[in-house]
């Protein structure tokens, strides 16, 4: 069961994959973040208290819902210094104007 911040943490989040030039898309269902063929979402794992990327670079993945978990960032880290190091990740990984 997600809580009310983790919640909140994930919409925030979401605004700086957006930022960066993300998209959402709606495949099988399931709601994804896209850019070029990146496909991402993001998950929270209480037994690791982190969120999660999860990803792949492959639609017919993305359809088939086999993401590979990528970059954590621990619910301990202040929320700003999270959000700002996910946009440093988005633009370096995926190579966003952003």
């Amino acid at each position: 069961m997600e809580t009310d911040k983790i919640k909140s943490t994930i919409k925030k989040m979401e605004n700086v994959f957006l930022k960066a030039g993300f998209e959402w898309q709606i495949i099988n269902d399931e709601r994804y973040l896209v850019y070029r063929e990146n496909f991402c979402q993001i998950t929270y794992v209480h037994g690791l208290s982190a969120y999660v990327i999860e990803a792949t670079n492959n639609r017919r993945e993305a359809e088939n819902g086999v993401l590979e978990d990528g970059e954590l960032y621990p619910d301990d880290m202040p929320e700003q210094k999270l959000l700002r190091i996910l946009a440093e990740d988005i633009r370096e990984l995926y190579h966003t104007p952003f």
